[in-house]
């Protein structure tokens, strides 16, 4: 088994944000099933660690410094980075020690797809057992068969703990190659690969010991760990396309649909905070902590990485992204969203 590795000037806005967010997720208690894996064909032969489409890990980037500008007053930490160099726009608080919360699904994610080919189909089973009650969930039942492509759909986009602990554990059953792997044995040995993942690419920073975020005092991460993280996940091309979704119906293998929604109101013309340059990537809400949000900008040819973390309410998260993304323009949001 995979040993479970500890890693270690600004423009002001002059538009108010007044609005408040988005409903919270509902829950849906865990039903029982043991988790499979069903492969044909040529899939079989691409499961061996080490074959999947996973981009090279980029050079290890320092952090920068912090900038000296103490905004947005909302986000207790925040970064706004070139989404290729990783230069540094904007920084407050970057190195410190945050709950990664629903962002942890990024790194899910990552590891998930060095291993398993997309469209391996998997049947949910007994690691439901595992969501907990108030989890945010994408509604998956007992027996319900999906590609693993459709089941990071779930999870990415509704931020479905249910999703990421079948990612986890049909990922290590694979990689260790023990189907009797048991469910608890499964999730330990996933972290261990997120571990692995994230200090092959130099996030130091971070530690993570479940799959969806839930806090815990051993699951950290910081702004600048987010930050080169997320370089890496927008090289990935099923990342960057699930997260560019507003919403996506998925057929279940085993009969039936569902329709899942991308819970960043950045991305949701509907809402008074919609930003139609942002296109990515990922919400994450927890008590510990707070609300954070991670946007992928994309503005005159360039693309551009900002993260918030520790917010307080919705329209924090949102209004903090929206002051960042104003950097890019001289203050000058209202050139690139419609006013509110």
């Amino acid at each position: 088994m995979f040993g479970m590795r500890k890693l270690g000037a600004a423009a002001m806005i002059a538009a108010v944000l007044l609005l408040a967010g988005c409903g919270a997720d509902a829950a849906k208690d865990a039903e029982t099933l043991n988790a499979e894996v069903q492969i044909s064909g040529d899939a079989a032969a691409e499961m061996l660690p080490g074959t999947g489409a996973a981009p090279e890990m980029q050079e290890e980037v320092r952090p920068p410094e912090d900038t000296a500008e103490v905004f947005p007053a909302a986000a207790p930490r925040a970064g706004l980075y070139d989404g290729r160099t990783l230069s540094c726009i904007y920084s407050k608080n970057q190195n410190e020690r945050i709950y990664p919360a629903s962002l942890t699904k990024i790194v899910t994610a990552c590891t998930a797809l060095r291993y398993v080919p997309t469209d391996v189909v998997v049947r949910v089973g007994t690691e439901l057992q595992f969501v907990r009650e108030g989890s945010s969930v994408c509604w998956l039942q007992r027996g319900h068969r999906l590609t693993m492509y459709d089941l990071l759909t779930g999870m990415l986009l509704s931020s479905g703990n249910d999703a990421a602990y079948t990612v986890a554990v049909t990922t290590a059953r694979i990689v260790a190659g023990n189907t009797e792997m048991s469910d608890g044995e499964a999730v330990e040995y996933f972290c261990g690969l997120m571990n692995d993942f994230v200090e092959d690419l130099g996030a130091n920073n971070s530690h993570f010991v479940n799959p969806d975020g839930w806090d815990d005092d051993a699951q950290y991460t910081s702004v600048w760990d987010l930050a080169v993280i997320t370089s890496y996940a927008l090289k990935v091309p099923e990342i960057r396309e699930i997260t560019s979704l507003q919403s996506k119906k998925v057929h279940f293998v085993s009969g039936g649909s569902i329709t899942w929604e991308n819970t960043n109101s950045l991305m949701n013309p509907e809402s008074k905070y919609y930003c139609p340059q942002v296109t990515g990537m990922k919400t994450g809400s927890t008590s510990l902590a707070g609300k954070c949000l991670i946007s992928v900008v994309q503005l005159d040819g360039s693309e551009y990485i900002s993260i918030v973390s520790g917010c307080e309410k919705e329209k924090d998260r949102y209004g903090s992204s929206l002051e960042l993304i104003g950097l890019l323009l001289d203050g000058e949001i209202d050139s690139i969203k419609p006013a509110a």
